[in-house]
């Protein structure tokens, strides 16, 4: 049983994205994997440069990362379906809006 509190913006997106995952199939589950991945790995690359290793390493090592966080990015979207990522993309747009000031 998933249990989601809507007081947080985008919370209730991601709750209705998890129920989701129960009816996806096998193809849209590894995209989804490979997404995880390739955005775990991109919040990676900010701690790099805080590692204790030499600079030509850490450069190696950013580099590294980046090449499979775009090698893993490009296909889970794929894998996913364009379905999938209108959903996704809808819920950012929501949650982008909803911490956007207000103009009056």
């Amino acid at each position: 049983m998933i249990v989601c509190w809507a007081s947080l913006p985008g919370v209730f997106e991601f709750c209705v994205l998890i129920k989701r995952v129960r009816n996806l199939s096998t193809r849209q589950l590894i995209g989804a994997v490979l997404l995880i991945v390739s955005t775990v790995l991109w919040l990676f690359i900010p701690v790099i440069p805080f590692l204790p290793l030499e600079l030509g390493s850490k450069a190696g090592l950013a580099v590294g990362v980046l090449v499979v966080a775009e090698a893993t990015g490009y296909p889970g979207l794929a894998l996913l379906g364009k379905e999938t990522v209108q959903v996704l993309r809808q819920g950012y747009r929501r949650v982008m809006d909803s911490l956007r000031p207000s103009r009056k």
